[in-house]
């Protein structure tokens, strides 16, 4: 037997046979097997380009105990061939990760097996992923709703939200009877806002035609 075949019975026995969590054996049964996994990783590599390169690979998993002849998964026969696949898949890339990455997530995540652990960390990622959209939503909705509320509390002073429109219309200069006027139109609104404040009187005094006399010489 290679060492390659021998670290992956080790591991493949052990999670048959065990319910043992994965971090606790990690030293002992997982992290020789990544080691020679990122050997496989890196012959693998090196092929790239060359003619024959899937016989290699072939026979290089033949020679470890990963395939048999016909190319199908046969170092863990309990498990069917898109079982052990994907176990192979998910070796190779826990391989090329630092060994405390995988230590930081097998303790973050948890999980008995190498499957287990990698499954949870994808669930996790996926409740974060699907998560994050709904909390710049709510985010987004509170920010409006604020927004509404600094709007409503302008809109509350009816007065001057109607002056404001009033002088929008006019432009830059504005002649005193045009000032009047406005505040004329002013005076009801003005008086159901303000418990104080008398639209009738304020339209007498600025009706009166001595002043509207004086306004309009002064236009």
């Amino acid at each position: 037997m290679t060492k390659l075949n021998t670290t992956l019975s080790t591991v493949v026995t052990f999670e048959n046979a065990s319910e043992n969590a994965f971090l606790d054996n990690h030293t002992a049964i997982y992290k020789p097997f990544f080691a020679e996994m990122k050997k496989r990783n890196a012959y693998f590599a090196q092929q790239k380009g060359v003619t024959g390169i899937q016989q290699m690979k072939l026979a290089y998993d033949v020679k470890n105990g990963i395939r048999d002849k016909q190319g199908k998964f046969c170092f863990n026969p309990k498990k069917s061939q898109e079982a052990q696949k994907q176990f192979i898949s998910i070796a190779s890339n826990f391989a090329e990760m630092p060994e405390k990455e995988i230590v930081s997530m097998a303790e973050k995540y948890g999980g008995n097996t190498l499957q287990t652990v990698y499954k949870n960390q994808s669930l996790a990622k996926t409740a974060s992923t699907k998560a994050s959209p709904k909390v710049g939503a709510k985010n987004a909705k509170s920010e409006k709703q604020s927004a509404k509320t600094e709007k409503s509390t302008d809109e509350k002073n009816l007065v001057l939200s109607a002056f404001n429109s009033a002088i929008n219309g006019i432009g830059e200069n504005m002649t005193s009877a045009q000032f009047a006027s406005i505040l004329i139109a002013l005076a009801p609104i003005a008086e159901k806002q303000f418990a104080d404040c008398e639209a009738k009187q304020i339209r007498a005094i600025l009706e009166n035609p001595a002043i509207a006399e004086k306004l309009s010489k002064t236009a």
